[in-house]
């Protein structure tokens, strides 16, 4: 139940919402001007007034029942606009072939919802002065449109805009941000739909106060929007790591264990990051004594770009402390929201030509297209999927690393603790490898 500190406002009614659409176009309809038709209207979808009462002022944080009441304003709001839209078009679709065509044919209806700025009626200093609390300023909980599936599907909107009213005024006091979610949402029951615009949904660059309150209040990741993190992606780790580890060492080898430059290097400021402006003779002279390596008998340019991929076979010693850091990670005590989680990697086989001479018709690589210069891809990695409630609570674990490979047994006991202790190896699926030419190709496995 919403507190005394909000008053909401009935939502316009469906005809009443009609009624202002056709007020509006009689407006620009006048005798002898040329005839409009009906464009697709604007909702300006207000918040519910705060207010600070005498005696009980407004708590610092917004308690999860006043942003109900909001949330539930906005959504009423929108069902209201929804729903006089649909209205428009029936009444489009009983409309004589003599009449006035009320929707453009091949415009369709082009709606836009803007967001207007959260409003607090009371004395002057609730921004600041004596009070010097700003936490109702920023805003963390997202706006959703409630009961999606009872709106009406509107079958002559091609477009739709989705706006704070003061998008772009620079002033962020007030503003209520909306679930990435809802524009999608909306966009289901809309058949028609050809451009979704959503230029700005209340992300903006963090503005470098001075004041470490203020930063703390109004950045995402520092203050009360840190609840924001989880609500886009709540439950579901997806990791996908680099086959080049952070120390420059690798964690792949060519097939027959094939790992030039084992380790990485030093980045030093005298060799990559030199002081002072280039020197354009000494480059021209280096140019000159490596004439030979760009010209005659150099290989062709684009030869030059396409770097030798033969990386496919897991080294034990680099792989398997990643993969026991990812299940240890991922133990219930730890992440009891868990739903499910990803550990891959993208690898590629498309090998230099003396490379690929060499293992022309060996079966240790995959298999190839037969067309030159193609790349064959397929994802390495592992995925768990955490135990489903009221189910076995076992969870289950999934590899696609090939049937020629397996994690050591430290890796294995630790993701069968996860499944069911030793006894979770029914809980463990192996597949096969998907092989691709282009990541795409799997939209499963696309990222």
């Amino acid at each position: 139940m919403a507190s005394q500190h909000i008053q909401v406002v009935a939502p316009p009614s469906k005809d009443a919402t009609v009624q202002a659409f056709l007020q509006n176009m009689r407006a620009h309809n006048e005798p002898g001007s040329v005839p409009l038709v009906f464009g697709g209207g604007q909702l300006h979808a207000e918040m519910p007034f705060l207010l600070n009462v005498p005696g009980a002022p407004l708590p610092c944080r917004e308690p999860a029942a006043d942003f109900e009441a909001v949330n539930a304003h906005f959504s009423a709001q929108v069902h209201a606009f929804f729903n006089g839209l649909h209205e428009i078009e029936d009444m489009a679709a009983k409309q004589s072939p003599d009449e006035p065509a009320l929707i453009d044919a091949d415009r369709g209806l082009q709606p836009a919802i803007r967001i207007g700025n959260q409003v607090i009626e009371s004395e002057p200093d609730v921004w600041g002065g004596d009070r010097k609390c700003l936490h109702r300023a920023f805003h963390s909980r997202r706006l959703t449109v409630q009961k999606i599936d009872s709106l009406p599907v509107l079958n002559h909107v091609t477009e739709l805009l989705i706006v704070p009213e003061e998008a772009f005024t620079g002033n962020p006091f007030g503003m209520r941000p909306v679930s990435m979610r809802t524009p999608l949402d909306l966009a289901t029951r809309l058949p028609q739909l050809r451009r979704l615009l959503c230029p700005w949904l209340w992300e903006y660059f963090p503005i470098p106060f001075t004041s470490k309150a203020l930063r703390i209040i109004s950045r995402v990741w520092a203050g009360p929007w840190r609840d924001d993190r989880a609500e886009f992606a709540r439950g579901h780790l997806r990791i996908k790591f680099h086959p080049c580890a952070p120390d420059g060492s690798w964690y792949f080898s060519g097939p027959r264990g094939e790992d030039p430059y084992p380790i990485g290097f030093a980045i030093t400021r005298e060799e990559h990051y030199p002081s002072g402006q280039e020197d354009d003779n000494e480059t021209h002279e280096l140019m000159s004594e490596e004439e030979d390596e760009y010209w005659d008998d150099a290989p062709d340019i684009y030869e030059l770009r396409q770097p030798d991929m033969f990386r496919i076979r897991p080294i034990a010693e680099r792989v398997n402390p990643l993969l026991l850091a990812f299940a240890l990670s991922l133990q219930r005590q730890a992440m009891p929201s868990l739903q499910d989680a990803e550990l891959f990697t993208w690898l590629t086989w498309r090998p230099s030509k003396e490379r690929a001479e060499e293992y022309e018709g060996s079966d240790e690589v995959p298999p190839s297209s037969g067309v030159e210069g193609i790349s064959i891809m397929f994802r390495w990695g592992v995925r768990y999927e955490a135990p489903a409630a009221g189910g076995d609570r076992k969870g289950k674990v999934i590899w696609y690393i090939g049937d020629d490979w397996r994690p050591g047994d430290e890796v294995m006991r630790a993701f069968k603790d996860l499944v069911g202790g030793q006894g979770g190896e029914g809980n463990m699926e192996w597949k096969e490898f998907k092989f691709v030419e282009e990541r795409e190709q799997d939209p499963e496995d696309f990222l």
